[in-house]
């Protein structure tokens, strides 16, 4: 196969990806920190609050666990060729 093709074809399936409308993922993240003395807890003496928002597509979260399940399916057939290695000594 010519690398060129192959090139070609991946830039075009990726813009062809960006034209279509991908499954995206939003992600929210709220946080309050109350701070009160314990015997009366109904006031406050200060509280903290950290909140944020952000979106990403799906397939990537989908090519990392993909990723990682790889890796560590490698890590464990290493580790058990070279354990079976070592017996034959």
């Amino acid at each position: 196969m010519d690398i060129n093709k192959i090139k070609n074809d991946a830039a075009h399936s990726w813009n062809a990806y960006k034209k279509s409308d991908p499954v995206m993922v939003r992600k929210s993240f709220q946080m309050k920190d109350v701070v009160y003395r314990k015997s009366s807890p109904g006031r406050e003496l200060w509280h903290t609050e950290f909140s944020f928002d952000y979106d990403f597509y799906a397939l990537i979260i989908a090519a990392v666990l993909v990723l990682i399940a790889f890796c560590a399916f490698a890590h464990r057939i290493k580790k058990k060729l070279c354990h079976v290695g070592k017996r034959r000594k």
